[in-house]
């Protein structure tokens, strides 16, 4: 079982969108209210107005985990979605602070699903940072973590939907990724349940129905069902406009259907960061090269070759970019000298 790959498609979903669908909403109103908000701030990549719903929630309900959790959570998308630095020291404070209200509030009540939810996320969290940073034994300790208080979720209440969602992407994930060991006594195919159940799950009540549905998108792309993962990209965008993350994955499943709609929607994504001398470069660079490639596949070769000479003219990257892109921009080179050939 390749460790890395099961948990990070489940670690992808639950730390950058947070819940994945509710079946059920927070019992206190007010702070169903703060995270439904918020979450949908987020949605729209309007992170400033997500952090203070979430500040006021951690300064109203300070023995909720929930404030300090989703502050860290804010961070993370962020820093993914405008590919720059995490704000490490911040993340980590404010996960701590949530574990420690966490356990407290276990403590209590070992059996509330939300608490456990929390811990869930929380690990989830942690677990994100042990796979960017590369530590598998932490990522397979935190995850598993995560993993234990999602089932934990589901024995206190059988109907609580984020659990099951997560549950479903990991065994999906885990299926797909061992399929070829299925003739084993102990690996099971489970991915047309867990497919099943993310179905079902998305006509139910969600803080962030769109959640549910890029977990799909990326299912269909792996199954070769492009078309049903464009459909649901398509549908989750009319409300979710803004969201860049989702076009990304709208984007991907254009590749394999439609290539200059998918270079269309890569140069939207890219009008949407902003040129600057002082701003980071891995974003901009990722989606350029991508653009790139598919007027490669296009045979539209001065079109590639002149989006990869724009790349290759950037010349004031940092030092976190130089590290990140090293190995990309040496692709650029190569795809640029192979370019000049045909053109």
């Amino acid at each position: 079982m390749n460790i890395k790959n099961c948990f990070y498609y489940i670690l992808l979903t639950t730390i950058l969108f947070f819940s994945t669908s509710s079946g059920q909403k927070y019992p206190d109103k007010s702070v169903h209210s703060a995270i439904e908000r918020g979450v949908q701030f987020i949605s729209g990549s309007r992170y400033d107005s997500a952090k203070a719903v979430f500040s006021r929630l951690e300064r109203d309900f300070p023995k909720l985990p929930f404030g300090p959790l989703y502050l860290a959570g804010v961070e993370i998308v962020k820093a993914y979605d405008w590919g720059v630095p995490f704000n490490e020291a911040y993340i980590s404070s404010k996960l701590e602070k949530a574990e420690d209200l966490a356990e407290d509030n276990l403590d209590a009540n070992s059996k509330d699903p939300w608490t456990n939810y929390a811990m869930a996320l929380i690990y989830s969290y942690e677990a994100y940072f042990d796979y960017i940073n590369e530590d598998w034994f932490g990522v397979f300790k935190t995850g598993s973590n995560a993993l234990k208080y999602y089932e934990k979720c589901m024995a206190y209440d059988k109907k609580f939907i984020e659990a099951s969602t997560a549950m479903a992407i990991f065994d999906y994930w885990r299926s797909s990724k061992t399929k070829d060991l299925s003739w084993l006594p102990f690996v099971e195919d489970n991915s047309a349940q867990a497919l099943k159940i993310l179905e079902k799950n998305r006509n139910y009540f969600s803080y962030n129905e769109y959640l549910t549905a890029n977990s799909l998108a990326w299912i269909y792309i792996d199954k070769k069902e492009y078309k049903k993962a464009l459909a649901i990209c398509d549908e989750a965008l009319k409300k979710a406009p803004g969201n860049r993350i989702i076009k990304w994955t709208k984007a991907r499943a254009l590749e394999e259907i439609d290539r200059k709609k998918a270079v269309q929607v890569y140069k939207q994504i890219l009008s949407t960061f902003p040129t600057s001398t002082n701003y980071y470069y891995f974003n901009i660079v990722t989606l350029k090269h991508k653009i790139a490639m598919n007027y490669e596949k296009l045979k539209m070769y001065k079109e590639a070759h002149n989006v990869c000479e724009e790349i290759l003219a950037i010349k004031n990257f940092n030092s976190y970019d130089k590290k990140r892109l090293a190995e990309r921009l040496k692709r650029v080179k190569q795809l640029r000298d192979s370019l000049k050939k045909r053109i």
